[in-house]
């Protein structure tokens, strides 16, 4: 922790990346937070799930009330993102809540995977 209760940058980027990760996992049973946080030329992005989602992870080390998208997020996680796999941003304005952006055409995709998925945990 820096002065007081402010979160490093690092620890804040690791609470969201587990947490981003859990959400997916609960969902689909797996994914996993890249070593190195995106860092090493094998790992690219933050968290992945293999064949559905490519994620870059934003955040913030104390709340804000407006945050700043750049392109050049959305361009590294679409270079990245491998075949069938939905590139995404997950962002935090206060890291505890998090929202997901995605190009619109790719919102239907996403959709179907989250409902598939959602008949198999219900067995239907």
């Amino acid at each position: 922790m820096k002065g007081g209760n402010q979160i490093t940058t690092k620890d804040a980027a690791n609470k969201q990346e587990s947490r981003v990760h859990q959400f997916f996992h609960d969902w689909f049973g797996w994914g996993r937070v890249q070593p190195g946080s995106g860092a090493p030329e094998a790992y690219k992005s933050d968290v992945r799930l293999m064949g559905l989602a490519r994620i870059e992870c934003k955040t913030v080390t104390k709340p804000h009330r407006t945050f700043t998208l750049h392109k050049a997020w959305f361009d590294k996680v679409f270079e990245e993102a491998g075949p069938g796999e939905i590139p995404m941003v997950i962002m935090s304005f206060d890291n505890q809540r998090d929202y997901a952006c995605i190009e619109l055409h790719l919102l239907p995709e996403l959709v179907q995977q989250f409902y598939e998925r959602g008949n198999e945990r219900e067995g239907l």
